[in-house]
């Protein structure tokens, strides 16, 4: 099937969210060295709440990006019957707002609302990743 190119825009964004919180991680690693004077390479946790959050922000959207890229991906190659556009904007917002809370709260409810935000997530892989299988065997 011919793939519209502007198809792979949630993928691609969610890429760059990607970029976008190792940017923020640098800033603020280098903040917090100006700030305290430290010199000295940064642990992946245990620095601060501040940047481990940034940071688990981070690997979070990296340890995902995978899965979102190959059944996305394998769905727009077999012409999969499912929502798939709708599907990477869904996962690629519910990334956004999962890093969001996780970097900005650590109440009880932003803990429940990461958790939803997640969900969100397996379920548009996991949907995407059967429509996959379902249209390569179809083909």
């Amino acid at each position: 099937p011919e793939i519209d190119i502007s198809a792979l825009l949630p993928l691609i964004l969610f890429s760059l969210w990607a970029v976008i919180l190792q940017i923020g991680l640098a800033f603020a690693r280098a903040g917090a060295m100006v700030l305290t004077a430290r010199h000295h390479f940064f642990k992946p946790i245990g620095d601060s709440d501040a940047l481990d959050a940034i940071s688990r922000a981070h690997m979070n959207t990296v340890e995902n990006l995978p899965v979102l890229s190959v059944v996305y991906v394998a769905c727009l190659l077999v012409g999969a019957a499912a929502p798939v556009v709708s599907l990477g904007w869904w996962a690629f917002g519910a990334r956004m707002a999962q890093s969001i809370v996780h970097i900005s709260a650590r109440t009880p409810n932003a803990v429940r609302l990461r958790a939803l935000m997640q969900f969100v997530q397996i379920g548009c892989f996991a949907w995407l990743g059967i429509a996959a299988i379902i249209g390569a065997l179809a083909a």
